[in-house]
């Protein structure tokens, strides 16, 4: 098993798979395989409608349009955001969003990040704050990491 796997393992071992919800079809699938290849069984759906459970102890992946702080509130440990522009990204960080990533990520991208959100999640870190939302490359320059 690939060292990043036990991450997922342990927490996705509960009885609640993670949503994915995406309104493009053809992103959502594109998403889902992806996270299936990688043995990341989630929930995939389009509309808040078409989820038959609400998360519980486990993350969310949701476009900007469906972000709202309340995942929060019915259960999800992690919410990450695919927005569209960098300043709606830094907005859903603010309002409880863990993690944003650029809407038109790759599936590869999409799982280092939920691999991070559950590395921070077993460390027993909540929230990253709004700077590590900015890719990395960008926060170096703007001097939020100090050498």
């Amino acid at each position: 098993m690939p060292k990043d796997l036990d991450v997922r393992v342990a927490f996705l071992g509960s009885t609640n798979r993670p949503i994915l919800l995406e309104s493009d079809p053809v992103r959502l699938a594109r998403l889902h395989g992806g996270l299936r290849d990688a043995g990341i069984d989630v929930v995939a759906v389009s509309r808040i409608a078409d989820i038959e459970q609400w998360p519980s102890n486990t993350f969310v992946v949701t476009d900007v349009d469906h972000f709202t702080p309340w995942w929060r509130e019915v259960g999800a440990t992690s919410v990450i955001v695919l927005a569209n522009t960098r300043a709606q990204g830094i907005v859903a960080c603010q309002n409880g969003a863990t993690k944003w990533l650029q809407h038109n990520c790759t599936a590869r991208q999409l799982i280092a990040a939920i691999d991070s959100v559950l590395l921070s999640e077993k460390q027993g870190v909540r929230g990253h704050g709004v700077a590590a939302m900015i890719p990395f490359p960008e926060r170096y320059r703007r001097g939020f990491v100090k050498h």
